[in-house]
């Protein structure tokens, strides 16, 4: 397993890391969120050819906007949860329509009690 790091994470959690059998690779940071062309370069040298980023709206929207996503996966639950206070589930900055990131969305599938929506940036 590979685990990316911003270059000023704390050591001890890299040992702790290391310890349980991860590669640990430090990456230059962003706003204070891992910069991600930095981390694919080392997945391509590595010859890894697809990833799946999982995460939070900041880490979403930090590939959205320097566009080094390719095709997106969106999972619609029929269920609402979320703190009164959060940010958006894609957060990159745009604030009005005119500026909003644009998806083409390609397919709709059902899975279970939900829907998966295949999406590619327009």
């Amino acid at each position: 397993m590979i685990v990316y790091c911003r270059d000023d994470a704390p050591d001890v959690s890299e040992e702790a890391l290391r310890r349980a059998g991860a590669e640990v690779v430090r990456v230059p940071a962003v706003d204070g969120l891992i910069e991600p062309a930095a981390m694919l370069r080392d997945l391509g040298a590595r010859g890894v050819l697809g990833v799946v980023i999982e995460g939070g709206g900041a880490t979403h929207g930090t590939f959205l906007a320097a566009g080094l996503v390719d095709k997106l996966y969106w999972y619609v639950a029929p269920i609402v949860l979320g703190d009164p206070g959060a940010v958006a589930s894609v957060s990159i900055g745009q604030r009005n329509l005119e500026e909003a990131y644009r998806l083409r969305i390609a397919d709709v599938t059902s899975l279970e009690d939900d829907l998966v929506l295949t999406l590619y940036p327009s």
